[in-house]
């Protein structure tokens, strides 16, 4: 049976360690109080785990965030990449830098990472001139098409006066102008909501839009992605191989039919959305 170890024999093991101990050993698997001679951070460790050759957890954290860390040229090149110029050292993230604007030439102080994020100059004159809407790809001096990543966005030429920044797309698919939903800018919502009838968020023509309850909105919603048919309101029956159609309205869901055929289904799907929906029903 092997014998138990000494706290003198511990010590001597651990002689090797930047480590002092402050607790004296006792055996097995205990946590002990240990001193880092590096950094002075005091903390408790396994006795196994301190003589795998595990470190102080201070150490190993400023030792991480120096090998993370960007040096002052990678910072400088990222900078120039969105038109900035950094003018001091750059010390991490934390830390704020100089930065001088190439386009105007002003200087301010802020956090690296903040302007690397937004990407722009915190001079608003510039900034502005930045954000300059884009140039339609049609007038006809009643409607304007913007060309924006591929898509097309239209509005009616009364409203071009409301497109003040560029135009981009939120994560939902709405097109913004600055911060704002374009459709809420033609259409301002005072406790209702704004429904385009041709369920394309693109097309913001005052003729596709309308004021709308919560109700009247999901009447008039797209299919869902996970749906297993590719229609709003139809689910497959696998076990009795039928095209089962619901429909609901104000939360009650009602049974429509079963039909063997895709085709069927849809037909009485439309044929219940006229009848229930009424005006509402998607086209």
């Amino acid at each position: 049976m092997p014998t138990k170890k000494t706290h003198d024999e511990f010590a001597n093991e651990c002689r090797y360690f930047p480590i002092e101990l402050l607790e004296k050993y006792t055996g097995g698997r205990q946590r002990i109080l240990v001193l880092c001679k590096e950094c002075g951070n005091k903390w408790r460790i396994r006795v196994d785990h301190l003589l795998s050759g595990r470190k102080c957890p201070l150490c190993s954290k400023e030792s991480m965030k120096r090998r993370n860390m960007k040096t002052t040229e990678e910072c400088s090149y990222d900078m120039k990449k969105i038109g900035l110029i950094l003018k001091s050292k750059y010390n991490g993230r934390s830390e704020k830098v100089s930065i001088e604007c190439i386009k105007c030439g002003y200087e301010w102080s802020a956090y690296p990472t903040n302007k690397l994020s937004c990407k722009k100059c915190a001079n608003i004159a510039c900034s502005e001139k930045m954000r300059k809407p884009q140039t339609p790809v049609f007038d006809d001096g009643f409607i304007l098409k913007y060309n924006v990543c591929g898509k097309i966005v239209t509005i009616d030429k009364s409203n071009e006066h409301l497109i003040t920044h560029s135009i981009r797309f939120d994560s939902k698919g709405y097109p913004l102008t600055g911060r704002k939903l374009i459709h809420k800018l033609i259409m301002p919502e005072h406790g209702s909501i704004v429904d385009h009838i041709d369920r394309n968020p693109a097309n913001n023509l005052k003729s596709n839009l309308r004021y709308v309850t919560k109700s009247q909105n999901s009447m008039n919603a797209k299919v869902r992605r996970d749906s297993g048919t590719g229609v709003r309101g139809i689910g497959y029956n696998r076990n009795k191989k039928l095209f089962v159609v619901n429909i609901c309205k104000d939360r009650e869901n009602r049974y429509v039919g079963c039909y063997k055929s895709k085709q069927d289904a849809i037909v009485a799907r439309k044929q219940a959305e006229k009848e229930l929906f009424g005006e509402y029903a998607p086209a």
